[in-house]
């Protein structure tokens, strides 16, 4: 299992940045294509990435292929319903720490959007979980994240056949 950017939702986990709170209250201008393109920049520019770490070339892709190629909705109302769903969103402290699979819970350090102690309290509740904080990263996966990416999740995969196994050995010998 893997967990990209999470919250638990917890009232006492720090809420996002202003400049996060401030960019919800906008929409793209229209349903267009051109115009969710032009918005998913205005988010990456403005929210997901952090300032140091703009890459226009990988910014631009990422945003156009984010919209066309992920098929992201272009209704306009739809980035803001799902933003107030998250924002109310009941805390599932509890519920996560019945969860017994290996787990990756994988977070930025400037994240804008969900704070790193966000991720940090995703994975101190999840039992069998693994937090890497990916330095320099925001809300969106930069490229240069890639192969820390594809480590960590093959090692987590990995955690959960050998997890798998031995569940399997588990009720086997209780079976005998």
């Amino acid at each position: 299992l893997s967990s990209l950017n999470s919250t638990t939702s917890a009232w006492d986990l720090p809420g996002a940045a202003l400049r996060t709170k401030l960019c919800a209250l906008t929409g793209p201008k229209s349903s267009s294509l051109e115009d969710a393109i032009s918005y998913r920049n205005f988010w990456i520019r403005n929210v997901c990435w952090p300032a140091h770490c703009l890459d226009e070339p990988n910014m631009s892709y990422i945003a156009e292929g984010s919209v066309t190629q992920l098929n992201y909705s272009t209704y306009r109302d739809g980035v803001t319903r799902h933003g107030t769903a998250c924002l109310q969103a009941t805390p599932r402290d509890e519920s996560l720490r019945k969860i017994s699979v290996p787990t990756l819970v994988v977070h930025g350090d400037c994240d804008l959007v969900l704070p790193e102690g966000c991720g940090r309290r995703t994975a101190e509740c999840i039992p069998n979980s693994k937090l890497v904080v990916l330095k320099d990263a925001g809300h969106v996966m930069m490229p240069a994240t890639i192969e820390t990416m594809i480590r960590e999740m093959s090692a987590v995969a990995k955690r959960g056949r050998e997890h798998h196994s031995s569940q399997q050995e588990q009720r086997q010998q209780k079976q005998k």
